[in-house]
């Protein structure tokens, strides 16, 4: 049965040609008092259906409404009156007016634009106002089918990618009138648990010498950079629990002196993406400086571990110190650190994590040093000095290694 918001249905049509043969009417196609009568009869259907709903549940029938009181018509008349004036909304327009409201970081609007764009091919058009849950239910459900012999996407990057970024444009759209509804709203996907032979999410104590022996033993390559890179972005990971991409796109300028004489990295957007969008100051762990940390980026300029010359027309989306990560993480593949459940690279961060608890560091002091948000609305306020986070980060055992001779 159809609701008191929709377009007439088929049946409601028939009813009404039925109705006009019946009593021998000729109503031209174009005559207003056509779809008066369709409108007749939709109402008639809504009010016979809650009468039909009240006596199965043996109740008494519903009292006459004013289902039939000219305003009602007035309002169907304006409803479509606005439905004719119409105009498609592009998905793309929708995303792009989101983008310059949200500023969500490059990365983000690369990986959101291609998983709209796969909405619109799976949907043959670009109309936003057409789409349905249904319409989203069917592109979720054909996401999870393999193409063209690769396997099917997985859950969870559905769930986090491809309907979280309908979901947040379509939300957008909608809290600004510019779409009625958000079809995507309430569209979920079940994400198994993943089964995982691995105990320990971060690296290993035999995996991280593995790293650092490797590390300190690395000879410059044909690319320079990339022999710098393996030398310290994986020590810097070691003792500052930063994301790889943080470190990989550090400056020579982000590397200073504090005013109380600590030497410390700035982790600042400035630089490049980072996910909470915020800069903090991470002190130096004595060991990196004994190991000639600050000798090796004395006198350099720009980023330290990528050439900006030799960018190959790469994007905001795709920027270079992203590729350092990637390059790291193969090289760390290759020195035997294979198992797939460990993220070569931010095995780090939880590993971190894991020897700062082992050592009582403060717990405000390695979430400010990580970049972790504040547990509690209290934690939020101060923060915590440069002194304070160099003597925690001080509590963190130095690595031992095997350095070649």
């Amino acid at each position: 049965m159809q609701s008191r918001h929709s377009p007439p249905q088929l049946q409601t049509q028939w009813i009404s040609e039925h109705l006009s043969v019946r009593h021998g009417w000729i109503i031209p196609s174009d005559d207003p008092i056509g779809a008066y009568l369709t409108r007749a009869v939709a109402r008639a259907e809504i009010a016979w259906a809650d009468i039909v709903k009240a006596e199965a549940a043996f109740e008494n029938r519903p009292a006459p409404t004013g289902i039939f009181v000219p305003e009602l018509y007035r309002q169907d008349a304006e409803r479509t009156r606005r439905e004719g004036a119409r105009q498609p909304t592009s998905i793309l327009s929708l995303f792009d007016a989101y983008a310059v409201e949200a500023k969500p970081s490059p990365a983000t609007i690369k990986a959101w634009r291609g998983c709209l764009l796969s909405l619109i091919d799976h949907l043959g058009h670009d109309d936003a106002s057409k789409v349905v849950k249904s319409d989203i239910v069917g592109w979720k459900d054909a996401l999870l089918m393999p193409v063209e012999g690769k396997p099917s996407r997985s859950q969870s990057t559905i769930s986090k990618k491809y309907l979280a970024a309908a979901k947040t444009v379509f939300g957008w759209a909608e809290r600004n009138d510019r779409l009625a509804t958000n079809p995507a709203a309430n569209v979920a996907i079940i994400v198994p648990s993943k089964r995982r032979l691995r105990a320990e999410p971060g690296l290993t104590e035999q995996e991280a010498r593995i790293i650092l022996t490797a590390s300190s033993n690395a000879e410059p390559d044909t690319a320079p950079l990339r022999g710098f890179g393996r030398r310290w972005i994986p020590w810097l990971c070691a003792y500052t629990g930063a994301r790889v991409g943080e470190i990989a796109q550090l400056r020579a300028q982000d590397v200073f002196e504090h005013d109380e004489g600590i030497w410390c990295i700035r982790i600042t957007p400035e630089a490049g993406g980072q996910k909470a969008n915020m800069a903090r100051e991470v002190p130096l762990h004595p060991h990196l400086i004994e190991q000639g940390f600050l000798k090796a980026v004395a006198g350099r300029t720009g980023p330290l571990f990528y050439d900006p010359s030799n960018h190959r027309g790469g994007t905001a989306g795709n920027p270079q110190y992203k590729k350092v990560a990637e390059r790291l993480a193969k090289w760390v593949r290759e020195l035997g650190i294979t198992d797939k459940e460990l993220l070569p690279n931010h095995g780090w961060r939880h590993r971190f994590k894991r020897v700062a608890r082992s050592v009582r560091m403060d717990h405000e002091a390695r979430d400010n040093i990580q970049g972790h948000a504040a547990k509690t609305e209290g934690d939020k306020y101060g923060g915590t000095s440069i002194r304070f986070r160099y003597e925690e980060i001080c509590k963190l055992p130095r690595y031992q290694i095997c350095e070649s001779s």
